[in-house]
């Protein structure tokens, strides 16, 4: 057990070449003691595939996440605790099967982890994330194999002929961006979605705000590997996918050690109707309003909330927010970023009432200046 804790330490650090050897050391351990703890050997045997995958070697990351299934399905047959280590196997199957160019397996594993982590979710909470994760994973396999086998086309990025017509909120809604961000490490493939918005822009370059957490994992604070920032288009029918364009990451942005703020990045190749949301001047007061993509009800959701305070690092909103709509811009009644979403945390006994909280638009300020 210690040795696997340590391999996941090495892992949360970046230091994935040490990792392996630690893991296998504890799986050799683990074979060799009596088959009391099956639940430990198939821990460790799922961190190894994924440390083999951090590593580019995926080949040798299915066997350990195959055998790691294999235990953690027998032990769900009598053991209920097991089924979210199953459906967590499951996930990181389909990822090494992606990676080894073998949709159809991965797309039949993702849909097992999913069928086990809906109920899971239902009950606790602590699998929404991990059943987020794995929808995710199984869209974008969808979207990309549509692409490739021409089920499925890119609309143009210029294309407008969908975008809705008469509605005063759709140049804000074209300034706002869905980000799919992809991760390597525990938790590798198309992580929680999140939200963006244009607040800069210089011919084909934009530069976008979100939360950093978006596009940070919060264990290792390592940036995503890509993320891609998909546009709004309004409707499209059946075999259109709405386009996208990359966001630059660069590992060495100067960014604080842990925690959250407003994180500015670069994209190339927007269309020139998107142009950038203005910075309000004025203190937010009364009923603003969040545009953004939060997992309920869905993408481009526009909801209004009351003010209820502000302070120095905050902007208190009543009501709540799904997740996915971190990065999202707070705006005023014309129409100006007040601040950006960076959580909606849990109702509890010392917070009774939900809450949006963002940062206030002097954050991003600070983060724009020269």
């Amino acid at each position: 057990m210690a040795l696997n804790n340590l391999s996941n330490r090495y892992s949360d650090l970046g230091r994935r070449q040490d990792a392996l050897p630690t893991t296998e050391d504890a799986l050799k351990i683990r074979r060799e003691l009596p088959k009391t703890n099956l639940g430990n050997l198939a821990r460790a045997l799922n961190n190894m595939g994924k440390f083999f995958s951090d590593l580019g070697r995926h080949q040798e990351a299915l066997a350990p996440t195959e055998d790691a299934v294999k235990i953690y399905r027998e032990l769900a047959k009598t053991n209920p605790a097991y089924l979210g280590n199953l459906a967590n196997s499951l996930n990181s199957l389909g990822y090494v099967e992606l990676e080894l160019g073998q949709p159809a397996i991965a797309r039949d594993a993702f849909e097992k982890a999913l069928k086990l982590y809906r109920p899971l979710a239902t009950s606790n909470r602590v699998f929404q994330e991990d059943l987020q994760r794995t929808q995710n994973n199984l869209d974008e396999l969808n979207r990309n194999e549509g692409i490739r086998t021409g089920a499925k086309q890119v609309l143009e990025a210029t294309n407008v002929s969908y975008l809705p017509q008469g509605d005063p909120l759709t140049p804000v809604k074209r300034a706002v961006v869905l980000l799919w961000p992809t991760f390597s490490g525990k938790n590798a493939g198309v992580g929680l979605l999140g939200t963006g918005f244009v607040v800069r822009r210089q011919g084909d370059r934009a530069w976008i705000v979100t939360a950093l957490h978006v596009v940070r994992d919060l264990e290792s604070n390592a940036l995503a590997t890509k993320v891609e920032a998909e546009l709004f288009t309004g409707p499209l029918p059946a075999g259109l996918v709405a386009p996208r364009v990359e966001v630059l990451l660069s590992q060495g942005q100067a960014l604080r050690a842990s925690g959250d703020e407003p994180i500015l990045l670069e994209v190339r190749g927007l269309p020139p109707d998107i142009q950038p949301l203005q910075l309000a001047t004025t203190t937010a007061q009364g009923v603003l309003m969040v545009v953004g993509h939060p997992s309920k009800p869905g993408p481009w959701t526009v909801v209004s909330y009351p003010l209820l305070k502000t302070t120095e690092q905050a902007l208190l909103l009543d009501g709540g927010l799904d997740p996915g709509a971190s990065g999202s811009p707070v705006l005023s009644a014309s129409r100006q970023v007040v601040g950006v979403v960076y959580d909606s945390p849990e109702v509890t006994k010392s917070r009774p009432i939900p809450q949006v909280w963002a940062f206030p638009v002097n954050a991003l300020k600070a983060k724009m200046a020269p």
